[in-house]
């Protein structure tokens, strides 16, 4: 399964996501309801089925982002599509406000400065006018829980996942905390209760 989801990062996944998101820019955006009328749906204790489907969606979600990345530091994509990508990216997160550490080396080609950055500041940055930047690609080696999604009674599920990769020809190592969030969804006039899973901070 993970060499699966590793062989996903290649240009085939790359066109795949730029078509999906073309698509989605389409669709109707989704009311989210106020957090005080979310259910409780998050169980009390995750079976190992339920662990396992949740932490391999957390992988998805990082992969997601790294291409979202590749899509938003490549300047030959237009403007409307980075856009979506900058969208799609704080969906991803719980916050845009969650912090990114190491930012110089990680997802800038040409930087001396930058060792911590939140979200919102990365995905804003206008990285058309940046002198020598290149697109982000980020080249997965590896992918696992170093500490599993289990219940904290401050904050709910939390995990964290710890990836390897290579970026901009160097190799790195990072943690990524992993959250489990109830939300609702509003389709009309109905309304459906969900898990989500959420990245955090990366460091």
């Amino acid at each position: 399964m993970m060499l699966f989801l590793l062989a996903c990062a290649g240009e085939a996944r790359y066109d795949e996501l730029i078509t999906e998101s073309a698509s989605e820019m389409e669709e109707p955006v989704q009311e989210e309801v106020p957090a005080g009328m979310m259910p409780e749906v998050i169980p009390q204790e995750l079976s190992h089925e339920e662990q396992d489907a949740y932490q391999l969606r957390a992988k998805q979600k990082f992969q997601d982002f790294c291409d979202y990345l590749k899509i938003l530091t490549d300047k030959r994509i237009n403007n409307d599509l980075q856009q979506h990508a900058r969208k799609m990216i704080r969906e991803l997160f719980v916050s845009d406000t969650v912090k990114l550490s190491g930012a110089d080396s990680v997802f800038f080609s040409t930087t001396d400065s930058l060792t911590e950055i939140p979200l919102k500041e990365l995905i804003d940055l206008p990285y058309e006018t940046i002198p020598g930047q290149l697109p982000l690609v980020i080249h997965l080696k590896s992918m696992d829980f170093s500490s599993p999604l289990q219940s904290d009674s401050q904050i709910g599920y939390r995990g964290r996942l710890t990836v390897t990769f290579t970026a901009h020809q160097k190799s790195h190592q990072k943690n990524i905390d992993v959250f489990l969030v109830e939300t609702t969804k509003q389709f009309g006039e109905y309304s459906e209760g969900t898990i989500e899973v959420k990245l955090g901070n990366i460091y």
